[in-house]
C-alpha cells in the first residue's frame, strides 16, 4: 500500500520488483498531473519516484483504489483527502477491534485532539472532514485505535517494542494516548 506520493512514503519501491502496489486513483492522478509541479507541492516529492509510479502503472503493478477496497480479509483501504488528495488509510480487523493505520492522514495524535492539521496539507477542508470521519469511527466503536503516521507516542504504549526498522504493538495498550473524540 502506497499511502500517498510523498518521498518518505514511496521511496525505494523500485527495490520490490515483483510486488503489486495499491494507491488511490486521486493520488496517482494528482502526482502524475500538472498541478503537482507547483512549488507548494513539488518539494514533497522526488521526480524519479513519481516516474517510478508511472512505470508501475504501465507494468500493471499499480492497483488504483477509487474510494474503498478490501485488500485481504480484515484489511480495508480507504481514501481520505486532506494531507494529500487521496491519502490511503488501512483499517485492520484485530481481536480487539479495528486498528486504523492512519499514515499521514493523522501525523500526530494532537491533530485529532486539537483539530489542528499538520503543516503540509493539500486541502484543509478535506483534512477536517477526514478527522471528523475518524472521530466518528472512534465514538461509534467502528474504530478501536488510531495509529498516526509519525507520532513517537505510538511507542509509549504498553507492549510496544521496536528495532531500528520494525515496530510491534501488542493488543489494547492501556497507556497509548487515544484521541479526544469530542466535536472540534
Amino acid at each position: 500500500m502506497l499511502t500517498h506520493g510523498h518521498y518518505d512514503h514511496i521511496g525505494n519501491v523500485d527495490y520490490f520488483t515483483q510486488a503489486q502496489f495499491y494507491m488511490s486513483s486521486t493520488e496517482f492522478q494528482f502526482w502524475t498531473g500538472p498541478t503537482s509541479r507547483h512549488a507548494t507541492f513539488a518539494h514533497l516529492v522526488e521526480a524519479a519516484e513519481i516516474d517510478e509510479l508511472r512505470r508501475l502503472d504501465e507494468q500493471g503493478r499499480l492497483t488504483k483504489v477509487d474510494s474503498t477496497t478490501d485488500l485481504a480479509p480484515g484489511i480495508r483501504l480507504t481514501a481520505l483527502g486532506g494531507h494529500t488528495p487521496g491519502e490511503l488509510v488501512a483499517s485492520v480487523q484485530t481481536a480487539d477491534g479495528v486498528l486504523l493505520l492512519a499514515s499521514d492522514a493523522v501525523h500526530f495524535y494532537e491533530e485529532l485532539e486539537q483539530g489542528r492539521p499538520f503543516a503540509h496539507m493539500t486541502d484543509l477542508v478535506a483534512a477536517h472532514s477526514s478527522y471528523d470521519v475518524i472521530r466518528e469511527g472512534l465514538r461509534s466503536g467502528d474504530i478501536s485505535r488510531v495509529i498516526p503516521g509519525h507520532d513517537p507516542k505510538v511507542l509509549d504504549g504498553a507492549g510496544a517494542t521496536s528495532s531500528p526498522f520494525i515496530v510491534s504493538l501488542s493488543p489494547s495498550p492501556k497507556t497509548t494516548p487515544k484521541p479526544n473524540t469530542k466535536e472540534q
